[in-house]
């Protein structure tokens, strides 16, 4: 028998023995065709296969190289060659062995197949989709193909593209559940929430223990604000996998959604207790305590917070407002938690110094303090920053009433009627501020106020605010005409006096003037006749209580609190 055969017949037996598993006796085989034939090239082969399932790679990759070496053209070599690179994950390796075996047989689907995966791999995802393609024309029954070009068009963000791999996958192979994974992670990601919603529940179906879908299914039901079906996952995720602290985190929201804040307080806390250093759950714990009205436990939250980052403007602003919150409902303690509100505010002036809530609200709590001059001082840098806000004149205008600051009360509250005149209850303060002016001589108010409009005569607040008179003759015509419905006529009558400098001779004001003057005489002659009756009855205490209402209706308080002593003693 000539060696050839002899070979032959060696060979085929350590092919048969490779597949039985049966190694040793296949490598002593090999090992004899080489002895009788050194230059049998598919035996080189075939010894590769044997030492690599014995482990042996780089005795391996040395008979694959010395197949190929003595016929370049063995197809089968350059594939496993190309597979044991792919188990040392040397991928470039791989691709050019998967490429050479391509030019020798283009046709065979696996090849291609592997080089995709090793295109993958080395994150070349054009390259990588252009091979399972490939595989998919040559083999369009292979769901395995399709399921990984879906995964290359997913890191290509072709999210479109994915969907159709992933639902070829399905439909070739329905029973494999990551292809519905794949397929509702594209879904969600083209906000097409009820498909997804679909491939979520599938993959449930087919592989119900892995938590990360029903994370991923709450998502779309949170989108689609189904918030009972959304809970009901996040619970199964957190049964599954209780140290996850997502699904904690999401069924909290979900819960906040159903208006549940105790129970979305549980989660929250779950969370912390899962990762003590993400800041969201501190603020959607905050949130929920807040609309639960926990404002101490809202507090300590945000403490929490401030500790964790300590320059985050949210921190402190959500902490400020909070303890803002607490003192109204534990005035007891108003005198320990101003300081640490107005400590927040300050420091997010510091970190935002040209937000003017911040000034606003530094000014608010130093206001109820009794801090004034602090608090007007706040007010003026809110204004500097945002001039044509009303409210922070209007507060202004409160203080200076306080420190009975007339006049700068009254130009402030006029400044904030030009912004917005309808602020009704200016109108009482500002009559009371008028009235306070003009009880000694209104004549020389009036002109005073004529002369300052006429000049652009300007007060200056705590030497930073500067406010003139507004040149506004309809604003003066309307707030003379309501504060004449509240007999606040001293005040009206500056007024109308002030719209005619700016509109002189104008019919309606002065009609408007001489029925409120003619009102108020009215009033000095009622107050006369009281003063008679008086004279005659000077023992009657209903005549006093009348002289008294009338006084203050005529706005001379004084007057007015000693007739209303005098009714008392009677």
């Amino acid at each position: 028998m000539n060696t050839k055969k002899i070979a032959l017949g060696l060979y085929q037996q350590a092919e048969l023995y490779l597949e039985r598993g049966e190694l040793e006796t296949s490598h002593h085989l090999c090992n004899q065709v080489i002895e009788i034939q050194s230059n049998f090239y598919p035996v080189y082969n075939t010894l590769g296969k044997v030492l690599q399932a014995m482990e042996k790679l780089d005795l391996a990759k040395q008979n694959y190289q010395q197949a190929i070496t003595i016929n370049s053209n063995l197809v089968e070599a350059h594939i496993n060659l190309g597979n044991l690179f792919t188990q040392e994950q040397q991928w470039q390796a791989a691709i050019e062995s998967y490429e050479r075996a391509i030019q020798l047989n283009p046709n065979q689907a696996e090849i291609h197949h592997k080089l995709g995966e090793a295109f993958l791999q080395l994150e070349k995802w054009d390259e990588a989709v252009i091979a399972y393609q490939k595989a998919t024309e040559l083999n369009p029954k292979f769901p395995w193909s399709f399921h990984k070009l879906g995964e290359a068009f997913l890191e290509l963000e072709k999210w479109d593209e994915a969907v159709i791999a992933y639902q070829k996958t399905i439909e070739l192979n329905p029973k494999f559940p990551w292809s519905y994974y794949k397929l509702g992670e594209a879904f969600l990601t083209l906000k097409k929430w009820d498909e997804a919603v679909i491939a979520y529940n599938r993959f449930i179906e087919l592989n119900p223990d892995f938590p990360w879908s029903y994370q991923k299914l709450g998502t779309a039901l949170m989108q689609l604000e189904k918030w009972e079906e959304a809970v009901k996952v996040y619970r199964r995720a957190t049964e599954l996998k209780p140290d996850l602290y997502l699904p904690h985190k999401n069924l909290g929201d979900a819960l906040m959604q159903l208006s549940k804040w105790s129970e979305a307080v549980k989660a929250y806390r779950r969370v912390i207790e899962i990762e003590p250093n993400i800041d969201v759950a501190y603020y959607n714990l905050g949130e929920a305590l807040v609309k639960l009205e926990r404002w101490s436990e809202a507090v300590a939250v945000y403490r929490q917070i401030v500790q964790i980052n300590p320059n985050s403007y949210l921190a402190y602003s959500k902490l400020a407002a909070a303890l803002v919150k607490l003192t109204e409902v534990e005035k007891n303690r108003e005198i320990e938690i101003y300081p640490e509100a107005i400590a927040c505010y300050e420091t997010l002036i510091q970190l935002q110094p040209n937000q003017r809530e911040n000034y606003h609200q530094l000014a608010d709590i130093l206001q109820k303090q009794g801090k004034l001059e602090a608090a007007v001082d706040s007010y003026i840098e809110a204004i500097k920053l945002k001039p044509d806000v009303p409210w922070s004149y209007n507060n202004i205008g409160e203080i200076l009433m306080e420190l009975k600051k007339w006049n700068q009360a009254i130009f402030t509250f006029l400044t904030a009627l030009n912004l917005e005149k309808n602020m009704p209850w200016i109108y009482q303060t500002l009559g009371e501020a008028f009235a306070q002016i003009s009880q000694s001589n209104l004549e020389d108010k009036i002109n005073y106020y004529c002369s300052a409009l006429q000049n652009d005569r300007a007060e200056i607040i705590h030497s930073k605010l500067v406010l003139h008179l507004p040149q506004n003759p309809d604003l003066y015509l309307y707030l003379g005409n309501s504060l004449s419905k509240k007999e606040k006529y001293k005040g009206a009558i500056i007024i109308y006096n002030m719209a005619l400098q700016l509109k002189v001779n104008d019919q309606e004001i002065t009609n408007q003037l001489q029925k409120t003057l003619e009102k108020k005489l009215q009033l000095k002659l009622e107050v006369e006749r009281y003063r008679r009756a008086i004279e005659q009855n000077p023992k009657s205490s209903k005549y006093y209580y009348d002289l008294a209402i009338t006084l203050t209706r005529q706005e001379e308080l004084e007057q007015a609190s000693l007739a209303f002593l005098k009714a008392i003693k009677l």
